[in-house]
């Protein structure tokens, strides 16, 4: 492969994979570092490329294994105290902008109650409903990504909706009062 066309992969699938990996890491730095990782694993393993599916589906299973290796570091450093307080405060500043792609939500409020109830859903839920309500991935897709069936993708995607529903309810409620 050359430079020119490798560039072009990495241009065309580097915010996807940053919005990816941030969903995960919910820290931008940590999440930066972690998208140049996946970027290395793909330039070198351009050739083991079976295009039994699309590139970016096989882009987005390293993004993810990759996100997962790096939380599983992460955690692994923390029980044996090797944090900063620096790494600590970028653990609990969960809610970051850059976390969906580039549409402008107007209410902040909104914003940040999304965000907070999506990181609420476990991994493979929020995997799930990252992938297909925030890059609008379909379920065929999706299975080939997280390795499961479709009708496990459409279960975990309902579950994951239904969990989104109850966590929401009570600020949809509150904001219909208001408004």
């Amino acid at each position: 492969m050359s430079e020119s066309e490798f560039e072009e992969i990495y241009h065309q699938n580097k915010q996807p994979v940053f919005h990816v990996v941030l969903s995960y890491l919910k820290n931008r730095k940590e999440a930066e570092d972690v998208v140049q990782q996946v970027f290395v694993k793909v330039f070198k393993k351009i050739d083991q490329f079976e295009e039994r599916s699309q590139l970016k589906t096989w882009i987005y299973k390293i993004s993810i294994t990759t996100s997962l290796d790096a939380i599983k570091s992460k955690k692994r450093k923390k029980r044996f105290g090797f944090f900063t307080n620096n790494d600590v405060a970028d653990e609990l500043n969960v809610v970051d902008n850059a976390f969906l792609p580039n549409e402008e939500i107007e209410n902040s409020e909104l914003l940040e109650t999304l965000l907070v109830a999506i990181n609420k859903l476990a991994e493979p839920q929020r995997t799930v409903f990252y992938l297909s309500q925030v890059d609008g991935l379909g379920n065929i897709e999706i299975s080939e990504i997280v390795n499961k069936s479709v009708g496990a993708v459409e279960s975990t995607l309902h579950r994951a909706k239904d969990n989104m529903r109850k966590e929401l309810s009570s600020f949809y409620d509150e904001y219909r009062r208001n408004s």
